[in-house]
């Protein structure tokens, strides 16, 4: 057997670091050549003592030097004169950012000395430190030039500034080949080309580790940096609502004595009977024209036939209007707009804008009064999911709120802002003039031993013969819950379920009984509780756990589908919640899903459905009253995701075990928690590449372990075009980011 370097071998493999160990105390990795001549990348994941070997990749021996699919030499003078270099103090400055994000790089591996950046490439001088020039001899390529490499992508991509405010990990390589040993080097050139910006700030690149002269020693393909502080240990998230100025201004500023609303071209309103209608009407005259919420097919008519600047949804504002008869007009009015893009009727098509009150309470002064309405920005969402032609957005103002001759100014630039490459889908309007914006984020809360359980109260679970059902259940009785009610249709335990949870609840507890009940049905409800009542103690929980599926695209929903989803999931809410004021809760939780976060393709009714228990949640806290909503991702075995695990997984949505959830579920109840609380497994990686093109709402994810989200330095006027020789250095990043979100390819 010969010897074999890293120069005779090309690992075509993808090498993945397995999610959440981005810690070097946690692995350690080696080489190894099998029996049959393949090189292996093991690692050995530490566990005290021990070491369980993991293979990241394997390769093939090549027998002869290998090829290479960049360019085997560069041309660093031609790359230069098209880049333009970074100050000094910015090299250093980005270490610096670095080591108070958590990456601390130490001086002898603080290898990257000048840095040019370019559109789409990067160029970095790199050299050892002093002491370990003296030591070079030893290395065909020492380790620190290739941290230095890697560190060009992670740390200067963004022009030293990067935008998660966190240090970016390697997570993935497509293709890694060593052509050359630089013997005794101290110094080489580094040079990388982004391959495309991923959403959340995550870099795609190819890097090429040059001599001096440019001749290439080592080819790193398709290398994949993502944030480091979002990994697949994180199971918690929270929607973070941050203050954001207005970036995208109107076209043409209002002058002195001109119009309120002059920004506004033609509306179509929908929606005549509420108090904006009047001031839309009154103020833009000819230039609206208002219809009436049930005026579907003359609504689809008009957008067919005419040309509007934007379509404002106002049923929401309606006096008494039905949630269900809310979405289904939004609906159908996306539906003729996705219609009528797809035809050509218009270019570019019109904005449609819903408008909400008092669904958020975010701001100052912020009430939530209008949780039943919950459900308009889910719809927004799904209609951007899946009928990309139609451009949408969501405002939401406070409850009490009269607009001011500037409201109107205000609507017309988020309109404007609505055809940005960052278009917000969700905003919200405060009393104080604020405007607010959503972001998932991390939450960093221990997984704590949960609320405080009752041995003698009782706790209703809706839901309850169901597998969360009975895993919820079987958690509270383990914890010293000894009274339990189980609602369900049936009001028996499913041949499907294991019966192990249903005879351990029912051997610890003083009385466990099943009750058939239509949480959809209010009447149905209130005799349940009144059962309930006569025959055990005080209600001190509920846990509402009911639901159904009924999926479909948005252009095949109809009403009926809606409010069959709506039935048990929020009717079921709002009956719990009413019906249970009287009682001394500790409790109260509703199960949704996260599908709200993701716009779940063909689930825009499960979708709106789930975000009104939220709305339910936020607004029961806002009262002062005990809530918390779980939006749960998939469960392994148990569910009504369980079937679809293997086509969420290879999105990179990870399905929870029981104790995973029930983990969970102790971390997210209690008043001093979050109203609505995400639990999900994702491999961000995999998401990432699965999904090209995210919304800016998942740009929080980088915001974690206290750090905020760095603001670029100098953001580029809207539609502008990149001109080198007008844009100086610390611009360079936003226009690449632009371009990078204009452009994937």
């Amino acid at each position: 057997a010969r010897d074999v370097t890293l120069c005779d071998v090309v690992i075509t493999e993808e090498m993945r670091i397995p999610g959440g160990l981005l810690s070097p105390s946690d692995f350690c990795i080696r080489c190894g050549v099998s029996a049959s001549g393949a090189v292996e990348i093991l690692g050995g994941v530490i566990s005290g003592s021990a070491e369980r070997p993991v293979c990241f990749s394997t390769g093939g021996d090549c027998g002869e030097k290998p090829s290479l699919s960049l360019p085997g030499r560069v041309d660093l003078e031609q790359v230069r004169a098209r880049c333009s270099v970074l100050d000094p103090s910015e090299v250093l400055g980005a270490y610096a950012a670095a080591g108070a994000a958590g990456l601390q790089c130490g001086a002898r591996f603080q290898t990257v000395r000048r840095v040019w950046v370019g559109e789409s490439e990067l160029l970095g001088e790199l050299s050892l430190a002093a002491v370990d020039v003296e030591q070079s001899h030893g290395f065909d390529f020492h380790p620190a030039l290739l941290e230095g490499a890697l560190q060009l992508c992670a740390c200067f991509a963004d022009g030293g500034r990067d935008r998660s405010g966190l240090p970016m990990a390697v997570v993935s390589m497509q293709r890694v080949a060593a052509v050359g040993a630089f013997v005794g080097g101290a110094c080489v050139v580094a040079h990388a080309r982004v391959r495309s910006v991923r959403a959340g700030a995550s870099l795609l690149c190819d890097v090429a580790v040059c001599s001096p002269a440019g001749e290439v020693l080592v080819s790193l393909e398709g290398v994949l940096f993502c944030p480091r502080g979002a990994t697949q240990r994180d199971v918690l998230y929270e929607v973070e609502w941050r203050a954001s100025a207005l970036v995208c201004a109107r076209a043409a500023p209002v002058m002195p004595g001109e119009a309120a609303g002059s920004g506004l071209g033609r509306c179509l309103v929908v929606g005549a009977h509420n108090w904006l209608a009047s001031h839309l009407a009154a103020s833009l005259g000819e230039r609206a024209v208002v219809m009436d919420l049930g005026a579907a097919s003359d609504v689809a008519r008009r957008l067919s036939a005419e040309a509007w600047d934007a379509v404002l949804f106002l049923g929401a504002l309606e006096r008494g209007a039905a949630a269900v008869d809310v979405l289904d007009s939004l609906l159908e009015l996306g539906k003729a707009l996705g219609s009528a893009a797809s035809a050509g009727a218009r270019a570019p098509a019109a904005v449609l804008c819903a408008v909400t009150q008092g669904v958020r309470g975010v701001g100052s002064g912020g009430a939530v009064v209008a949780a039943e309405h919950g459900g308009v920005a889910a719809m927004v969402r799904s209609l951007r999911s899946e009928l990309p032609s139609v451009r949408a957005l969501t405002v939401d103002v406070p409850a009490g709120w009269t607009p001011g001759v500037e409201a109107l100014d205000l609507l017309a630039r988020e309109l404007a802002a609505c055809a940005g490459v960052e278009a917000e889908g969700e905003v919200v309007w405060d009393a104080s003039g604020g405007r607010f914006v959503p972001r998932l984020v991390v939450s960093r809360r221990p997984l704590g031993s949960g609320p405080a359980v009752s041995s003698d109260g009782t706790y209703v679970i809706t839901g309850g013969t169901g597998g969360l059902g009975l895993v919820t259940a079987r958690w509270l009785v383990e914890r010293g819950a000894r009274y339990v009610a189980l609602l369900s249709r049936s009001g028996v335990v499913g041949a499907d379920i294991s019966l192990d949870d249903w005879r351990f609840i029912r051997e610890m507890c003083v009385s466990a009984t099943c009750f058939s009940c239509d949480v959809s049905d209010e009447v149905s409800l209130v005799q349940a509780l009144n059962s309930i009542r006569r025959t055990m103690p005080s209600l001190c929980g509920v846990v509402h756990a009911a639901g159904v599926l009924d999926d479909g695209s948005i252009m095949s929903m109809t009403r009926e589908r809606i409010s069959r989803v709506f039935g048990p999931k929020v009717d079921g809410a709002r009956f719990l919640d009413i019906h249970t004021r009287q009682d001394d809760l500790k409790l109260f939780v509703v199960y949704s899903s996260v599908s709200v976060i993701f716009a779940s393709p063909g689930q825009s009714n499960y979708v709106a459905a789930n975000a009104c228990l939220d709305a339910l949640i936020m607004r029961r806290r806002f009262e002062g009253l005990c809530g918390s909503s779980i939006q749960w991702g998939p469960w392994k075995d148990v569910g009504m995701a369980a079937g679809l695990v293997a086509q969420m997984e290879r999105n990179g949505v990870l399905s929870l075990s029981p104790e995973a959830g029930m983990a969970a579920f102790a971390a997210c109840v209690g008043a001093d928690k979050p109203a609505v609380t995400a639990v999900m497994q994702i491999d961000w990686p995999k998401f990432y590449r699965r999904n090209a093109s995210l919304p800016v709402f998942f740009d929080g994810l980088q915001v974690t372990q206290g750090k905020g989200r760095a603001a670029l330095a100098s953001q580029p006027p809207e539609g502008a075009r990149f001109e080198p020789s007008k844009v100086s250095a610390p611009q360079y990043p936003s226009w690449l980011a632009r371009a990078m979100s204009d452009n994937p390819q």
